[in-house]
């Protein structure tokens, strides 16, 4: 299987038991950039699901998404790598993707950072520090947003990793600069960078 990029492009490839590409595509921001898929997960039926970050718009293959400096989610077929659904959301200065998990319904989560403004659900939010943390729930289809959370202290703060944990539940871990509230009340923070877990019920 060959693909082509324009410059770094993100790909997507299938493989059989002996290790040998049976399916790949690949996909590039308009105009060329860095664009990079950052975590993958499979959904309940076995469709891949990916995301990462994009320079300028992209075409999975249901049309233009995203802008300049977006992160994105797209969800392809098991069977052909074909689109199913994808979503992006435009930052104006960075966004970061670190992890992502899909429950046993189909349910899709992200783990990432975002350093400037960034809009989802037709809500905005401005980072205060270098980077804060983001946490994006999204339903099976993509159409809708479960909910999702972005906070941070005036130094570095993100969500790093995230996992599906039944019945119903979201776990996910990260770091933080200052005794942020993530739900539950303000953490106990002493100083420098220090690690956090959190559960969440989507």
């Amino acid at each position: 299987v060959e693909l082509t990029a324009n410059n770094q492009n993100i790909f997507l490839a299938r493989f059989n038991s002996s290790a040998t590409a049976e399916d790949a595509v690949s996909f590039g921001s308009a105009g060329g950039g860095v664009d990079t898929a950052a975590a993958l997960a499979l959904d309940p039926e076995g469709n891949p699901v990916i995301a990462g970050a994009v320079e300028n718009e992209v075409d999975f293959g249901g049309g233009q998404r995203g802008s300049d400096k977006s992160i994105y989610v797209a969800a392809f077929d098991a069977d052909d790598l074909s689109h199913l659904w994808s979503n992006a959301y435009g930052t104006t200065k960075l966004g970061l993707v670190f992890d992502l998990a899909v429950d046993a319904t189909g349910n899709v989560f992200l783990a990432g950072g975002i350093d400037g403004a960034i809009t989802v659900d037709g809500n905005n939010y401005t980072s205060i520090g270098d980077v804060d943390l983001l946490l994006l729930a999204l339903e099976p289809s993509g159409s809708d947003v479960l909910f999702w959370k972005a906070l941070g202290s005036t130094s570095k703060d993100a969500m790093h990793t995230v996992s599906a944990s039944p019945p119903g539940r979201l776990i996910a871990g990260g770091f933080v600069s200052a005794a942020l509230d993530l739900g539950a009340g303000p953490l106990t923070y002493d100083s420098g960078t220090e690690s956090f877990i959190a559960r969440y019920q989507p």
